[in-house]
């Protein structure tokens, strides 16, 4: 059972700071996302930042029927699940193959309930949990902990080697001659082709890394990810799916463009974009 309890915070900036160092030392496991406060977003938004720790059951890593088992594990759950899918994930779907490098040995997929979430909202904390895992008690101690004592130092990012790409110049080149052949034959209409930038026996600090990352690029959809000895960091200014209720919300960048001041520079926007033959391909696909 979950049981809820609120707390308005005097800093919520060093109270998050402190709960990231202190979730890193406690959880091999864990998930924050965060909206940067976007407003243009926030009609769009449920949550501003959400903070899902502990793992009270996940969904251990399938060789197969990866979306069979996920809609199983959340029929027999009925509670909060996050987790990621892997590109890889469309040879399920589809008849193809994957040969590319992976060196970084993520799952496939990984989803999981946590046993504590934490929910901002301006210096509004409310916190779900479990009370299989904690009490009410010990959740106040939390809060009251990490809201006095600063865990965060600013300490450097440590790169022992240099990054490398996957492909030398000529080979990126000979690629892409390839790839606008089998447009050219129909074989195709659109590809991303994107190349793998990589730094082997390398020491980063990764929570130091994505508050770097946060400030250099605060999009409305950051992620961490602690999968034990794993990290996925993101920063994407596109939300893929949103579903409430029967109604499904994409926000993508492509073919879109910004809104104007007033009225009559929308109505110009709109005529600049139907008229854009790059984005009306992207429309179009």
């Amino acid at each position: 059972m979950r049981l809820k309890k609120n707390f308005f915070l005097k800093n919520i900036e060093i109270f998050k700071e402190n709960l990231f160092f202190w979730a890193n030392e406690n959880f091999s496991k864990f998930v924050y996302l965060d909206s940067n406060d976007f407003k243009d977003f926030s009609p769009n938004f449920s949550f501003e930042k959400i903070f899902a720790l502990g793992i009270s059951d996940e969904l251990k890593i399938q060789k197969e029927d990866n979306f069979s088992n996920l809609k199983k594990f959340y029929e027999e759950k009925k509670d909060w699940l996050f987790g990621f899918f892997t590109y890889d994930l469309k040879n399920e779907l589809e008849d193809l193959k994957s040969e590319n490098i992976d060196n970084v040995f993520f799952p496939k997929i990984h989803f999981f309930c946590p046993q504590i979430i934490f929910f901002f909202k301006k210096n509004k904390l409310e916190i779900e949990f479990l009370n299989d895992f904690f009490n009410e008690n010990q959740i106040i101690e939390i809060v009251e902990n990490l809201s006095k004592k600063n865990f965060f130092k600013k300490t450097p990012i440590f790169l022992k080697k240099k990054i490398q790409r996957r492909f030398t110049k000529k080979e990126y080149f000979d690629i892409l001659k390839k790839l606008k052949n089998h447009i050219k034959i129909g074989d195709i209409y659109e590809i991303n082709f994107c190349q793998e930038f990589f730094s082997e026996e390398t020491e980063i600090n990764s929570i130091r890394t994505f508050f770097d990352l946060k400030e250099i690029s605060p999009t409305p959809f950051s992620c961490f990810y602690k999968l034990e000895d794993k990290f996925l960091l993101s920063a994407s200014p596109e939300r893929f799916l949103k579903k409430v209720g029967n109604k499904i919300i994409s926000q993508p960048i492509k073919g879109t463009i910004k809104r104007g001041i007033n009225k009559l520079e929308d109505e110009i926007l709109k005529k600049q974009l139907k008229n854009d033959e790059k984005e009306r391909a992207e429309n179009i696909l």
